[in-house]
């Protein structure tokens, strides 16, 4: 038996994105009760010593050109006619049902650590910078363990279809069936959708739903962060959250833009903020009385942001988790939500006839058809109405989520890390 195993995350980045936000957090709770642990990343946001970057001169160059870091005439579009060319030349290799993945950047990882962990946790390795190859290798040694934290590893993204289609690629198919892995569920329909999938006869499943911490992220007086981020302290403010917003397959903007377009029509105090977008991507829609917050490492302001709310709106097409909703759920905000994948485990949904009525019992939020902005506009405009509503739902939304914090989450990890290296002795 490994008393204090010593470990290793590998993730497309650390501060930016839910994915990989959770497993910086796991990895600096591990750190703080003295356990040895790294981080690796495509693209490190943070000062952290502990996390190391490898360099994706590709994806880096793309991401700078899309995202602005790089900034001179057409260097958006030339960013993104290099990313729709490398899609396309990787969506002739899929047609052969193969993956190619040429990353020599990662097979130095483990010298970069200088050390063979014991266990190496796998979050969001499909951002062009890790060669899977490696997972056979590595199990020969530690453990490994996979967080789902979407469904890449057992399939791809549909865009017609708007959903995740599970159809492996040889090369996953081989690690898959061929390596012991031990899965992260972030929730059950995680679980319930990979039913079925032929997995290594040794490889165990667990459950382990994501959280933030609840310290950090709680309830406050809402001018003082209005104040602190400039905005308006009399207008009601609809906050909707996502990195890349626009660019991301797996959400819905153009939702949210049209059920508020409709709100504000009526609603003339409103306001949406927008977070994790740049302003230039929106040139063809009136702005008017929409605020866009670039995506955002401060944590300060990003508490603020939240607690500047009067209600959180998430549009998407699937989420596996949605880390954005479960800040807000711990910032006391009442939340609408798109029905799809894991969502309805995180909202306890109020019906429309108590809604009316302004009946709440233990609900903390609203659910909505995918895609519909009539029924997203509508349930704005009923909490708009309805102050106390409001409050009561957003109260729900902190006291759902006070049980389960970070030191919960990392004993639920530490527990599944020790039960399989028990079972592997």
């Amino acid at each position: 038996m490994i008393k204090y195993p010593s470990f290793l995350f590998i993730s497309a980045s650390d501060i930016n994105g839910g994915a990989s936000i959770v497993a910086y957090q796991l990895h600096n709770g591990l750190l703080a009760r003295g356990y040895t642990s790294k981080m690796v990343v495509s693209r490190k946001f943070s000062n952290d010593d502990s996390v190391i970057e490898i360099n994706s001169y590709s994806k880096k160059i793309i991401h700078s050109l899309v995202y602005g870091d790089i900034n001179f005439p057409f260097s958006y579009r030339i960013g993104k006619m290099i990313e729709l060319l490398k899609e396309s030349f990787y969506k002739y290799l899929k047609k052969s049902r193969k993956d190619v993945f040429f990353y020599p950047a990662s097979r130095r990882i483990l010298n970069l650590i200088n050390y063979k962990p014991d266990i190496i946790q796998l979050h969001d390795i499909h951002d062009d910078y890790f060669d899977i190859s490696l997972i056979k290798k590595w199990s020969n040694h530690s453990a490994i363990f996979f967080k789902n934290c979407d469904l890449w590893l057992f399939g791809d993204w549909d865009q017609n279809k708007k959903e995740w289609v599970l159809n492996q690629t040889i090369t996953k198919r081989s690690i898959t069936e061929n390596v012991k892995i031990n899965y992260i569920h972030p929730s059950e329909w995680v679980k319930h959708k990979l039913t079925g999938i032929k997995l290594h006869p040794k490889s165990v499943e667990r459950v382990i739903k994501d959280t933030v911490d609840l310290q950090y992220f709680y309830p406050s007086d809402r001018n003082i962060a209005r104040k602190a981020l400039g905005i308006d302290e009399e207008c009601f403010l609809i906050l909707t959250m996502a990195f890349g917003f626009k660019d991301n397959p797996h959400k819905d903007i153009t939702t949210v833009l049209k059920a508020f377009k409709k709100v504000n029509q009526i609603k003339i105090n409103t306001k949406l903020l927008v977070v994790g977008d740049s302003l230039h991507k929106y040139n063809e829609i009136n702005t008017k009385n929409i605020i866009f917050f670039e995506p955002c490492f401060d944590k300060e302001k990003i508490r603020n942001i939240y607690r500047s709310a009067n209600i959180y709106v998430h549009s998407a097409f699937i989420e596996t988790w949605c880390l954005t909703i479960t800040e807000a759920r711990a910032s006391g905000l009442p939340i609408i939500a798109s029905n799809v994948g894991a969502i309805p485990e995180q909202i306890i949904n109020c019906n429309y006839n108590n809604l009316k009525n302004g009946y709440v019992n233990n609900e903390n939020g609203i659910l909505f058809d995918p895609g519909s902005d009539k029924q997203l506009a509508n349930y704005i405009n009923i909490l708009y109405d309805n102050e106390s509503l409001c409050k009561k739902l957003g109260e729900n939304s902190r006291k759902n989520i006070e049980d389960f914090g970070m030191e919960e989450l990392l004993n639920s990890n530490l527990e599944y890390y020790h039960d399989v290296l028990n079972s592997s002795n």
